[in-house]
């Protein structure tokens, strides 16, 4: 099984507002255990409940078309977390205003 060495395990949000500074450091493994976690939790959910089972309206349209389980919006956003850690050391985003006051967000992911 190949293994990429470059894959990202730490997700960094700084936020600097005037003097202000917070980092927030958030481990990606244990963000992808919490969402696998829940995964089953809200297929089990789906399974003993049957108003949990009622997949999500599309669009807006209310009732209309099969929709979107919850199970597989949990799925989706562990592939996105997943797809997110292959790329190894990136920036996210960088934002920064400086009115009314200088403020500042760094996303990185290491």
């Amino acid at each position: 099984m190949w293994i990429n060495k470059n894959r990202s395990l730490l997700m960094l949000v700084k936020i600097k507002v005037d003097r202000l500074s917070l980092v927030f450091p958030l481990p990606l493994f244990l963000l992808g255990q919490t969402l696998d976690a829940l995964s089953e939790l809200v297929e089990f959910w789906e399974l003993i409940s049957p108003k949990a089972s009622l997949p999500f309206p599309q669009h807006g349209c209310r009732g209309k078309g099969p929709g979107i389980k919850p199970s597989t919006i949990v799925k989706m956003c562990r592939s996105i977390l997943n797809e997110l850690c292959h790329y190894g050391r990136w920036c996210m985003a960088e934002v920064e205003t400086k009115k009314p006051r200088l403020c500042r967000v760094k996303i990185d992911f290491f």
